[in-house]
């Protein structure tokens, strides 16, 4: 091997040395200087507010597509969304509305006929509004006799909705008034639902 040869082979693993370097730095300070994730569920204690007049067995919703991250959404327009960088759900939203749900509808009573609470979430964000941060709730709800197949028409359905203030902008106030957003739901559904008859 020449002089020149030598050299440009050099030149080679030094550029290939110095190039794996430099993309180690970067990676590292990225990691570094990123925040770590925050996880949020909502509350999960019974409010005692809602008193239904069945036993309620609320199936996991479905979610809208705007919903389907992990992350908490911020509505900040009408035409506009974001996403909290680092603020998430700790689960499915669909998921943790459900399992609220079910805590406020209270403990099961063996005399009470059984119905399924079902439906879809289509909207579930923090607002961002010119009057100052609030919350909002849209779910499809759909309530079936717990024997009879889905492609009977249900019992009865309404969409709720229920928007609200936020204490703070930021997302700790946000899931609060969002539990609470849900517990005056799950009041509304037990007293809408309290004149159904069922036979089961």
């Amino acid at each position: 091997m020449n002089f020149s040869d030598l050299m440009q082979k050099i030149l080679h693993r030094y550029s290939l040395y110095t190039c794996l370097l430099v993309m180690l730095v970067l990676t590292t300070s990225s990691c570094a200087t990123r925040p770590p994730a925050r996880y949020y569920t909502l509350d999960m204690s019974h409010s005692a507010q809602a008193q239904p007049a069945f036993n309620f067995n609320v199936e996991r919703f479905r979610v809208a597509q705007a919903l389907s991250r992990d992350e908490i959404m911020i509505k900040t327009s009408p035409t506009e969304v974001e996403y909290y960088a680092t603020d998430q759900w700790v689960a499915n939203i669909g998921e943790l509305v459900a399992r609220k749900l079910q805590i406020e509808m209270g403990p099961r009573h063996g005399e009470r006929p059984e119905l399924v609470i079902m439906g879809t979430i289509q909207a579930f964000e923090q607002l961002d509004t010119p009057d100052g941060t609030q919350v909002q709730i849209e779910i499809d709800i759909e309530v079936r006799d717990s024997i009879s197949s889905r492609y009977v028409a249900p019992l009865f359905q309404h969409r709720y909705r229920d928007v609200r203030s936020a204490e703070n902008n930021n997302p700790a106030s946000a899931v609060r008034a969002l539990s609470a957003g849900l517990e005056e739901i799950a009041r509304a559904i037990a007293d809408d639902t309290r004149h159904l008859t069922v036979d089961n």
